[in-house]
């Protein structure tokens, strides 16, 4: 870090998010502690609400309020977004920008920042031309206009960041792009319960969402011995269907707990009672989840999408070529028995304190900022 806070670079962040949930908020204060620690964070602009949001001065933190969604969001912020960012006080104490958590597609603020002469960053979860598809699938026109904007947006960045090396091939980003991880709270995220102790065999801890393939993992159930403990913990759109799922294995004599969602201080308790926990998700980016189960050294069976393919390895939790219930089904077969679990779970919570506990990743944001 540099001496003085006169000669730190000074970064504004413009970031995703909802007001109803929280998770993006929980990843920006991350982000905000990561750079702080080696620049100054001067302003945060983000769609999460304020009292989600640590670490920034209130009145440098401006939430942009959303009374739309979706494509009317959209177009909505191309225009209310220049108008806040072209404060006098925001870009003189600008050195870099920074669009991060879904912020890809901002292409006017881009181009009026690069007007000031500024630098321009982009952390991206994923091209959005790609994340498109599984929430539009017949948006032809649209996802033509996202590739295009995609296309001018980081062509302009001077540099473009993502979650880990295996997302630059998995999303064909630009020579110009680097990594820049978010960090793992080690010291709450760790080994607390040896992973033959745990209660349960089996978890799933996620929304309960198509994109998840929470219902396949339900569906894998039926294929496993009734003698397993399994718990759930997550809410969704697909909570009905869960629960009638639930239920129907119950009749069957499935041990199943279901959990509303948890906090984020009670999670580590519930990680450590986990043995095997299961991803199956059809679309992803680098999930928190997967990253603090390994951190309590919990063994992760993923499917191989997004980020995840980076980070799990033979050695420490079990990637799957689909989400299909006799995949996964297969999967926890194999786990079952005990033998790979003790050192799958040393490996996993090694692997995520040499790479993503705080004093790591911050040599990495040294190097980019």
């Amino acid at each position: 870090m540099n001496s003085t806070s006169s000669s730190l670079k000074k970064v504004v962040i413009v970031a995703e998010g909802t007001h109803s949930n929280s998770s993006t908020a929980r990843n920006l204060n991350k982000l905000i502690a990561e750079l702080d620690a080696v620049a100054k964070v001067s302003y945060v602009f983000s769609f999460c609400r304020s009292s989600d949001i640590v670490g920034v001065n209130t009145e440098r933190l401006l939430t942009i309020s959303s009374c739309c969604g979706g494509i009317k969001k959209f177009f909505a912020n191309q225009i209310k977004l220049p108008i806040k960012l072209s404060s006098k006080s925001v870009r003189d104490n600008c050195d870099i920008i920074l669009f991060s958590f879904g912020e890809d597609l901002q292409i006017l603020s881009i181009i009026l920042y690069k007007i000031y002469g500024k630098k321009i960053f982009i952390r991206s979860d994923g091209r959005p031309s790609v994340h498109i598809k599984y929430y539009r699938p017949n948006s032809f026109f649209l996802r033509a206009v996202y590739c295009f904007i995609e296309s001018i947006s980081y062509r302009l960045s001077d540099q473009v960041l993502t979650e880990c090396d295996s997302m630059i091939k998995e999303y064909h980003f630009p020579s110009n792009t680097a990594v820049l991880k978010l960090y793992v709270d080690t010291n709450k995220y760790c080994i607390k319960k040896p992973i033959l102790q745990r209660k349960h065999d089996i978890g799933y801890v996620g929304r309960f969402e198509c994109e998840k393939g929470v219902l396949n993992f339900l569906d894998s159930i039926s294929l496993l011995p009734s003698t397993i403990n399994i718990i759930m913990v997550g809410d969704g759109s697909l909570r009905s269907d869960v629960e009638l799922r639930v239920q129907s294995l119950r009749s069957l004599g499935y041990d199943i707990e279901l959990v509303n969602w948890v906090s984020n201080g009670r999670l580590p308790d519930y990680l450590n009672e986990i043995k095997i926990l299961v991803m199956p998700s059809n679309k992803e980016g680098l999930p928190n989840t997967l990253l603090e189960a390994m951190a309590c050294g919990t063994a992760v069976i993923a499917t191989d999408v997004g980020g995840i393919p980076g980070i799990l390895s033979k050695s420490n939790g079990l990637i799957i070529g689909s989400n299909a219930p006799s995949v996964i089904a297969d999967a926890i077969l194999s786990l079952l028995d005990g033998v790979q679990l003790k050192s799958m779970s040393r490996n996993a919570n090694k692997y995520i304190v040499e790479h993503f506990a705080f004093p790591a990743v911050l040599e990495e944001v040294k190097r980019i900022i």
